[in-house]
């Protein structure tokens, strides 16, 4: 319904079927047939239809006006949740790893580090020391 509604306020934003159909990159008759559905959907008229115009019912001039504000809270909505969810993957790759050599990556020194790490006392990996230079280190999530 959300494309119907789309479909129907730019119809009537644009006072022609041929331009919305124009902007929203499909047929003419394809517009039209959807204003159709909605208006079935509904059970009432939005649009009265003349030869080549057509004008708002009341109830379409209210449909209207109240469909403008359920798209735009509804595309506020979708902006605000796609924020969330990228803080939440932001969050996801900001996890504390530790890096060690891999000769001392043994299940003991893991268990240790992770507790340390859940106790609030997590370390990172070293920069810059001789042994980095010599040998990578490897990286492991403690979560």
């Amino acid at each position: 319904m959300l494309k119907q509604l789309k479909y129907f306020q730019s119809v009537v934003r644009l006072g022609s079927f041929s331009a919305a159909a124009e902007e929203n990159f499909i047929s003419q008759s394809a517009i039209s047939q959807q204003v159709q559905s909605l208006e079935r959907e509904l059970g009432f008229a939005l649009l009265v239809r003349r030869n080549r115009s057509f004008s708002l019912t009341p109830a379409g001039e209210y449909f209207y006006r109240k469909s403008l504000l359920l798209t735009a809270d509804c595309d506020r909505m979708c902006a605000e949740a796609a924020k969330i969810a990228k803080r939440e993957a932001e969050q996801e790759f900001s996890r504390i790893v530790l890096g060690f050599p891999s000769e001392f990556l043994y299940v003991e020194n893991l268990e240790v580090a992770r507790l340390l790490v859940a106790g609030g006392r997590g370390f990172l990996p070293l920069e810059g020391g001789e042994r980095q230079a010599a040998e990578p280190l490897t990286r492991v999530p403690l979560v």
